[in-house]
């Protein structure tokens, strides 16, 4: 401890007698280890997080596709005719239900105002696998063919900032778009399904007495059997297509079914730019390193009759090599503080360039949490071992006679040929 006390004083003294090279070195680190913060935010809310639902890997998004001739198929919402014919005919899932996005006029205690939400069938939640946090869900006899039933689920951030998180609220009488609905749950924080929802009420779906039984409208998700899979899913729905063709060509001529995993559906498209991203950033922060080592090696240089001086009076290789580490350490973590600061600036803007996606509903609140923390800790330490490894071993041998005289030139044929390599790594990362 007394070793490491003595390292840490002789650091911050060195630091503070070269500060333009400190605050070059800091300015560096904290731009890559920033950047690196940043976008492991987004990995770590995106593609990291474990997403809100029960058994994940057995939800599915079911949607319609239209194959214009030459062209890729696009992929629609559902049809209510679509819908019974895959609930009635399917038998690769275990249940499927639908929802419609909508947005309510919320009147309570208060103001006005405007809440995003969707109609929902009676098994949605069971479907999607969320149990309320408080309450219930709807149950069928709520959910009746073509009556919308009158009662509501609530958002966990609808409740907090509009009833104060009262788990009195249940039973508590709202009045949406004019009509009067009761509460009877609340779902759990980190739902918000569809993107933004904070209010679910029954949907009240038939199929059959709907005079747009064709119109597409409505989104459709389906909980796969333990024993089926994707492809499985996939030929069925297929089959049922070309079925619905031929007995309504007028309406299904050209149209087919897709079955994509939820998994996939929230982040398949995302999923390969943020591995480019990625590798991007990590090769920002090694030329940041290279950078600061380039910095460190010319300021080792400058110190070489110091440190002389102190391998004549007894200062050991390993001793030098660590307080060398201890100066990178010091750096690497002021970037590392600096460069958090900079992943929160950066975070909005970075998440607003991103394309809107309704189904992205999960991913509202990528933020600096614990786990980027400990990432940008970790980067940190490692980014200070590498960076100040090299210049450490170069400094930790000095030509102790030309040193301790002081010449000029001294010791730069190898510091000449180490920093040559650092540029050369530099251009090519």
């Amino acid at each position: 401890m007394e070793d490491l006390r003595l390292n840490l004083r002789l650091a911050l003294r060195t630091l503070r007698r070269n500060p333009l090279i400190s605050f070059l070195a800091v300015l560096c680190l904290a731009l890559g280890i920033g950047a690196n913060t940043a976008i492991f935010s987004v990995v770590n809310t995106v593609l990291l997080r474990p997403l809100p639902f029960r058994d994940v890997d057995r939800l599915t998004m079911l949607t319609t596709t239209y194959n214009e001739p030459g062209e890729k198929p696009e992929r629609l919402a559902v049809s209510p005719m679509d819908y019974q014919a895959w609930n009635e005919q399917s038998r690769a899932f275990e249940s499927i239900t639908t929802q419609e996005v909508t947005s309510f006029n919320l009147l309570s205690d208060g103001e006005p105002e405007r809440i995003e939400g969707a109609w929902i069938a009676a098994n949605w939640l069971q479907t999607m696998g969320v149990e309320p946090v408080l309450g219930r869900g709807i149950q069928p006899d709520e959910d009746r063919l073509g009556t919308r039933g009158d009662v509501v689920l609530l958002g966990h951030g609808l409740w907090r900032r509009r009833f104060g998180s009262d788990p009195a609220v249940l039973g508590r009488k709202l009045v949406l778009d004019g009509q009067p609905f009761t509460v009877i749950g609340v779902l759990p924080q980190d739902f918000q399904f569809p993107y933004q929802a904070e209010l679910w009420a029954p949907m009240g779906l038939d199929p059959n007495q709907m005079p747009q039984r064709t119109r597409r409208s409505i989104g459709v998700f389906a909980r796969l059997k333990p024993d089926a899979s994707e492809d499985q899913a996939q030929s069925e729905l297929s089959a049922i297509a070309q079925r619905l063709e031929l007995e309504s060509p007028a309406t299904h001529t050209g149209w087919g079914a897709d079955v994509r995993l939820m998994r996939d559906e929230l982040t398949g498209d995302i999923r390969p730019r943020l591995y480019v991203l990625v590798t991007a950033v990590a090769f920002v922060l090694l030329i940041a390193c290279a950078n600061v080592a380039s910095l460190l090696l010319a300021r080792a240089h400058g110190q070489g009759r110091e440190v002389a001086i102190q391998t004549a009076i007894g200062a050991d290789r390993r001793w030098l090599i660590r307080q060398f580490l201890t100066e990178s350490l010091i750096l690497s973590l002021l970037g590392g503080a600096l460069g958090v600061l900079f992943a929160f600036w950066t975070l909005g803007p970075l998440v607003a360039l991103s394309p809107v996606n309704t189904m992205a509903a999960f991913f509202h609140d990528i933020g600096v949490d614990g786990t980027v923390l400990g990432f940008a800790v970790l980067v940190s330490v490692l980014t200070g071992v590498a960076f100040g490894l090299m210049p450490a071993l170069q400094a930790s041998r000095p030509d102790l006679v030309p040193s301790l005289k002081d010449e000029i030139g001294s010791g730069t044929g190898g510091r000449a040929r180490l920093q040559g390599a650092l540029v050369v790594a530099q251009v090519a990362l």
